[in-house]
């Protein structure tokens, strides 16, 4: 079903479209940018997949998050999507796959005062960091080492739902009848 559709008007046609969209209530107006807005980016591509990730037919995992769960997950999704053949050595793989977690995403919260009475200053004050709750993967070219694809996502309470994610980025970027 379809709730917008992009249009392309003739000149002529522009100012009567003028004149009836000023005639629209607020919302109306509204809602009819965010179909325009919507349609316009529907059909939006993505940066192209380096050629020897495409080509990819074999990978070799790395586990590197500290995170069985996750790992266990990541691996239960790569083979459902029955895209790669998941190999038990490098030496046999065409991509290898870090799976990991980055503490570059780590957050630290701190607050302190400090008083001056006369002419000495005393100061107090407290930090503690928020952990990083973040999966990464990094795909490697298993006979050159360069990186081909990096990402990341969140992961919340559960252990499943990150990896899946990561493998759905990768997928919904594959070139169509490329991804199985």
């Amino acid at each position: 079903m379809t709730f917008c559709r992009l249009v392309v008007f003739p000149v002529r046609y522009t100012i009567a479209l003028r004149i009836a969209l000023r005639s629209i209530a607020p919302f109306g107006r509204s809602l009819l940018a965010g179909c325009l807005i919507l349609s316009a980016t529907v059909g939006a591509q993505h940066a192209p997949l380096p050629d020897a990730l495409v080509a990819a037919k074999s990978i070799f995992l790395i586990n590197d998050s500290s995170d069985l769960k996750a790992y266990d997950a990541f691996f239960a999704e790569l083979t459902k999507w029955k895209h790669f053949a998941i190999v038990m050595s490098r030496d046999k793989a065409d991509i290898i796959a870090l799976l990991t977690t980055n503490a570059a995403y780590a957050v630290t919260v701190g607050s302190g005062s400090a008083s001056t009475i006369g002419g000495t200053t005393m100061a107090t004050g407290t930090a503690f960091s928020i952990p990083a709750n973040y999966l990464g993967l990094k795909i490697f070219d298993a006979k050159t080492a360069d990186v081909l694809w990096t990402d990341a996502t969140e992961k919340r309470i559960g252990a499943a739902r990150a990896p899946g994610q990561l493998v759905n980025h990768l997928r919904d970027r594959f070139p169509q009848g490329k991804s199985n």
